[in-house]
């Protein structure tokens, strides 16, 4: 773990690591259904989580507070890749999940 030393004093830093829960890489939801992704990251100093559409910006409808991303009401429009980013001041980390939506 690479540290600082300013003062006497060391600061230590750690490359972060993300986590989507519920371990699958592809989640499917029906039309007018919800689902909740949590992405949770850890390092030092602590890492900041940011959710984003892959190749475009979030679509209406869905809601990111925190590390927590929510689809209500899921629509068509709502499927594709969506990533989370894990970034502190030592570097940056990304994991992205496929979410497909069924139905009429």
């Amino acid at each position: 773990m690479p540290s600082t030393s300013i003062f006497g004093l060391h600061f230590f830093s750690d490359l972060p690591s993300v986590t989507i829960t519920g371990g699958a890489s592809v989640k499917t939801v029906p039309v007018g259904g919800s689902l909740t992704l949590e992405c949770r990251g850890t390092g030092i100093p602590k890492p900041e989580i940011q959710w984003s559409r892959v190749g475009s910006s979030l679509p209406e409808g869905i809601v990111v507070e925190g590390g927590v991303l929510v689809i209500t009401n899921a629509q068509h429009y709502h499927g594709g890749g969506y990533a989370c980013n894990v970034t502190n001041r030592v570097g940056s980390v990304q994991s992205q999940v496929a979410i497909f939506v069924q139905g009429l």
